[in-house]
């Protein structure tokens, strides 16, 4: 009883149903292609992430160097230089290539952190994607924040200048008569 109702129905012809159907197969489609548009696709979303991680890794070296030099009163030769057994710190490597990003003693207060990005973070191309302006690291320059790192795709090189008056060197404690 129940198949002969549902071969019933089958031959029916509910010709209202396909405008209906097709409408909501272009909002569907419509829908998910906007998001492409809105979010980006899954493969520029992993570009982006990777991206991000780059400069999370750029920040956390060039912390490393401030506090390198507040303790030693010299910026490090090189990135092998500020690796911790006992804080644990190895200095980070590229995400996507695992190769070590590049560092670069410029001057006795200036060092320059580098490293290729997938994406642009600014507008505009400088310097062929190098955005070399020297920038304060972690200080203030009027009422901008100079911790900038925005960067085009390809190789992006930030030059940071420790400022003494911001990280002061750090003096190791007196000997308590021990």
């Amino acid at each position: 009883v129940f198949v002969h109702y549902l071969s019933e129905l089958k031959d029916k012809k509910h010709n209202w149903i396909k405008p209906f159907d097709w409408t909501v197969i272009a909002i569907v489609i419509a829908w998910i292609v906007s998001g492409f548009f809105v979010v980006g696709t899954p493969q520029s979303q992993r570009l982006v992430r990777l991206d991000e991680r780059r400069v999370s890794d750029l920040q956390n070296i060039q912390w490393q160097i401030i506090n390198y030099w507040q303790r030693k009163e010299v910026l490090p030769p090189d990135l092998k230089s500020l690796i911790d057994p006992i804080g644990g710190f190895t200095a980070p490597v590229d995400p996507e290539t695992s190769e070590q990003y590049e560092y670069r003693v410029i001057g006795d207060l200036v060092f320059e952190l580098c490293g290729v990005f997938n994406t642009s973070t600014s507008g505009e191309v400088v310097d062929n994607q190098r955005l070399t302006k020297p920038i304060p690291a972690g200080g203030y320059v009027g009422n901008e924040l100079s911790n900038v790192w925005d960067h085009g795709a390809g190789d992006a090189c930030f030059n940071r200048t420790i400022d003494p008056d911001l990280y002061p060197p750090i003096k190791a404690p007196k000997d308590f008569g021990r």
